[in-house]
């Protein structure tokens, strides 16, 4: 039998154009979470927009966009790998030029 996903659910926009969010969420959280803050410029069906403040409304993460864990959020690496978020803490060009990631680590 064979799913149905609900219109709604299919981004109409962007790099991930005709991707379920139910999949970028597990797959591409930090996208999500950039349409989450830049709601005002989207085209956004009103579900997707209700699913990403519930997912996103109390959120403080700072997600990577670099690295072996692009697009994980802070917490999902401390609980993951733990020892890159030490590597981060040590790294002078984090330290230096990336100073909300290195406050938040």
């Amino acid at each position: 039998m064979t799913s149905m996903i609900e219109d709604w659910k299919i981004l109409t926009f962007g790099k991930f154009k005709a991707c379920s969010i139910d999949d970028l969420l597990r797959e591409e959280e930090a996208y999500c979470y950039w349409i989450y803050t830049h709601l005002e410029g989207l085209k956004v069906h009103k579900n997707i927009i209700k699913l990403l403040e519930n997912k996103f409304k109390d959120d403080e993460q700072q997600y990577l966009t670099f690295g072996k864990h692009k697009n994980k959020s802070l917490n999902y690496i401390r609980e993951n790998d733990p020892t890159y978020i030490d590597y981060l803490k040590k790294n002078d060009y984090v330290k230096n030029n990336m100073p909300k990631l290195y406050e938040a680590l």
